[in-house]
């Protein structure tokens, strides 16, 4: 049935049909970008949880890399710290042998002044405090004889010795005191390291 409108009607109902038309053409663009949205949301997701996976094993194989570099750091500090100590231990030792070779070279130039002494007084047993001129034998027969001289000589010799025993012996003293110092701190130093 054909129903006859009037112009305006007619305009009315063609507007109507085209806003119909808009709306469906909209809609359906909506939702295409809608989709596209989606889309692009769901590739950005991924590509987020790509990176953080990315990112996680690079900070895996970092902290790796860290405890490896500490682990060697570590190791050479130990190293270090030996190698330190053995050569405190060797300088100590060499020392130490050094002082020892001192005490028995002063030891035997001490045993070889006290031959020399007696030698020179005679066969006397006495200490070079006691010696005295009148304990050196007399065949002095006057003044200014050349005996006399001689024994001069032989007085000055024993002053001599009795200089050269006293600062060997004094010499030997402080030696021994070093020593029993240095073996004291050599004592000491392992239980520092101990505790």
């Amino acid at each position: 049935m054909l129903i006859l409108c009037s112009p305006a009607a007619r305009k009315q109902e063609l507007a109507n049909q085209a806003s119909g038309h808009r709306k469906l053409v909209l809609k359906t663009k909506v939702k295409q970008l809608e989709e596209t949205v989606r889309a692009y949301d769901n590739r950005v997701l991924e590509l987020v949880q790509t990176i953080v996976e990315h990112l996680n094993k690079d900070n895996i194989k970092l902290k790796e890399d860290l405890d490896r570099m500490n682990e060697a750091i570590k190791a050479k500090e130990k190293g270090a710290i030996e190698t330190a100590a053995a050569g405190g231990i060797f300088c100590r030792t060499a020392a130490y042998q050094k002082l020892l070779k001192e005490n028995a070279r002063l030891e035997q130039r001490y045993e070889n002044l006290q031959g020399e002494m007696s030698r020179v007084r005679g066969g006397h047993r006495r200490t070079p405090s006691n010696v005295s001129l009148g304990s050196v034998r007399s065949d002095d027969v006057g003044y200014g004889s050349i005996r006399s001289k001689d024994k001069e000589n032989v007085h000055l010799k024993l002053d001599d010795v009795h200089w050269d025993d006293h600062s060997v012996k004094s010499e030997k003293n402080r030696l021994e005191k070093k020593l029993e110092n240095m073996e004291a701190k050599e004592e000491d130093s392992p239980q520092e390291e101990n505790s």
